[in-house]
């Protein structure tokens, strides 16, 4: 069975041309339509992190490091939700490190 998957997004850019199929119905799923229709809406909602913080520390020497990012996103009505690992088996190579691997942890989440 094959699945179609239609995305209405807000605020489209005006410059977007129509597709092949101009028209959408929703209708009854028949093996005798002529063009696709749309059977069924839900909607999906997700919130993701909005901030990370990672920390390692050295068990031999004693000495930790860590970074913190946040979005940049604008989610006014969101409140901060992180991931927090502070368990990282040993520390960062320096701060930039840190820094760097988190930036691109939050990227993970925010699809950047």
């Amino acid at each position: 069975m094959f699945e179609h998957f239609f995305r209405l997004t807000v605020g489209l850019d005006q410059s977007v041309s129509a597709g092949a199929q101009t028209t959408l119905r929703f209708h009854r799923a028949n093996a005798t339509e002529a063009s696709d229709t749309v059977q069924a809406w839900h909607e999906v909602q997700s919130v993701l992190p909005n901030a990370v913080a990672l920390a390692g520390w050295d068990y031999k020497t004693l000495v930790a490091t860590g970074a913190e990012a946040s979005s940049r996103l604008p989610a006014p009505d969101v409140p901060r939700l992180e991931i927090h690992d502070a368990a990282r088996p040993y520390r960062f190579e320096s701060d930039e490190a840190a820094r760097l691997r988190t930036d691109l942890a939050l990227a993970a989440y925010e699809g950047t």
